[in-house]
């Protein structure tokens, strides 16, 4: 419907983008103070329809994240503040660490996100087990004794699953396993995969991780920012043409327009872009005046900052990376008459390749409601929109779990649903948080398939650097 809408609307802060992180930061910056005045923008109808949307809900420890980089930060400092999170809000969650698996496969460094087996990073190419040579094998004992592991010294493990439990327990995961193919068998340890196929060999159980609900865990947020005061509008599309940041001079006298009642000055003028908008939403304001603009619009950031007026270049540039999923209902294949056909089939824990430099892999596990997901893939593209279902990969997805739970019905008729999400991956491996103090502009970019891990986190990050750009009348 059409309607005539304020001219214009005044704020001390204004995000933009309605995805896990702008929420997240929404939340961070109005339990600071909920006497500010925060607005976050969303162009789409609905909160979390991007990336945000289309992730496997799977929180992680950050153990694959480099040593030293802001990402590997913010993951910690955010996974300490999930389960509490989870509980307070009655967010569904399943707190049962996950597996990386070592498959006969992986001779050379398991996959380009589709289980083909030839991502960066690879050892040999061959595609051979293993050797047990002293660069590919350790026993358990050389292995460390933080693995707390229960079979015999003389058990080999590859140096592969060696680096991952390192990698943990630097990282601060004092707790992960190193567990042999025995062990994952065995339905008298305390970690056990009964469905998963038996030719894995050994894996690293990581206990920290946790399965739950993205789309609650991100409504969730958005309802504490707006208890504490914060703004929402959605189907409010910014114009980067027509925005801009305007000077404070001394013969300004628009005290409506460019003063608050503090005296801090309403530098940015966001103007909405209605031109391609085919619904008209009666309360939303054409313009916002706003102190300090906050960017995250995740694959869209580099461009909305360099089209943006009066703001540096983007220092990055954004690489949508395609994830594509495949939903089966738990459906096993088993003959025996007591299991067959029967909606009991589960995996306890998510199983995941040992990751390389590019990528984590395929994840395959259980969703909270019983269904078993595969994905996602990691699929570089130009286009930052484009989320078809290729049908080539969805194939592939499905040869990939038979090849881990060989008793899983994977006909067409048991397929619940498949979907695409498009990562904003960059040309740079760490995240892309850049405060512009001048500007009164942060822009956060790069946040590439650990959004929602790291989302609380990077909420506190950007509320450290507004620290930096306060202008008066503004207090955290």
């Amino acid at each position: 419907m059409t309607s005539s809408h304020p001219t214009k609307e005044s704020a001390d802060i204004v995000i933009i983008g309605g995805g896990i992180v702008g929420i997240s930061i929404l939340r961070s910056i109005t339990q600071c103070n909920n006497n500010l005045k925060v607005i976050l923008i969303e162009a789409q109808s609905d909160l979390l329809s991007q990336a945000s949307g289309s992730n496997s809900g799977i929180a992680c420890t950050g153990v694959d994240a480099t040593p030293g980089t802001l990402e590997r930060s913010l993951i910690r400092d955010s996974i300490s503040q999930i389960r509490p999170f989870c509980r307070d809000m009655n967010i569904p969650m399943r707190e049962c660490g996950s597996l990386v698996c070592l498959w006969p496969w992986d001779g050379d460094g398991n996959g380009d996100g589709n289980g083909n087996g030839n991502d960066d990073g690879d050892d040999d190419g061959d595609g051979d087990a293993p050797t047990t040579d002293d660069t590919q094998t350790k026993t358990m004992k050389e292995a460390g004794s933080s693995s707390n592991h229960d079979t015999h010294d003389s058990c080999i493990v590859d140096s592969r699953l060696v680096t991952v439990a390192e990698e943990s327990w630097d990282a601060g995961d004092s707790h992960a396993k190193i567990l042999s193919s025995s062990q994952l068998f065995n339905s008298k340890h305390q970690v056990n995969e009964p469905h998963l196929s038996k030719s894995c060999k050994g894996a690293v159980h990581i206990p920290g991780e946790i399965v739950l609900d993205p789309w609650l865990f991100g409504i969730a947020l958005a309802s504490q920012a707006r208890q504490c005061g914060g703004i929402i509008y959605t189907n409010w599309k910014y114009d980067p043409s027509k925005s801009f940041r305007r000077q404070k001079s001394n013969d300004d006298t628009d005290a409506s327009t460019d003063i608050d009642n503090n005296g801090g000055p309403y530098l940015w003028t966001l103007v909405r872009d209605l031109d391609d908008n085919g619904v008209d939403v009666e309360g939303l304001p054409v313009e916002i005046h706003t102190k300090i603009v906050i960017n995250a619009t995740g694959i869209q950031s580099d461009l909305i900052q360099s089209k943006t007026q009066n703001v540096p270049e983007s220092v990055y540039e954004a690489r949508p990376r395609r994830g594509q999923y495949k939903i089966f209902a738990s459906t096993s294949t088993s003959s025996t008459s007591a299991t067959s056909n029967q909606q009991d089939f589960h995996l306890t824990r998510p199983i995941q390749p040992v990751p390389t430099q590019r990528t984590k892999g395929i994840f395959v596990f259980s969703s909270l409601y019983n269904q078993i997901i595969v994905g996602p893939t990691a699929l570089d593209q130009s286009s930052r929109v484009d989320r078809s279902i290729h049908e080539n990969v969805a194939n592939q997805l499905t040869q990939y779990v038979q090849k881990l739970l060989p008793n899983l019905d994977v006909n067409d008729s048991n397929v619940i649903g498949e979907y695409v999400g498009i990562r904003p991956g960059t040309n740079r491996r760490d995240y892309q948080i850049h405060c512009y103090p001048t500007e009164n502009w942060i822009t956060v970019g790069g946040i590439r398939s650990t959004g929602l891990t790291a989302s609380l986190g990077i909420g506190r990050y950007v509320v450290h650097s507004l620290l930096s750009i306060l202008v008066p009348g503004i207090v955290l």
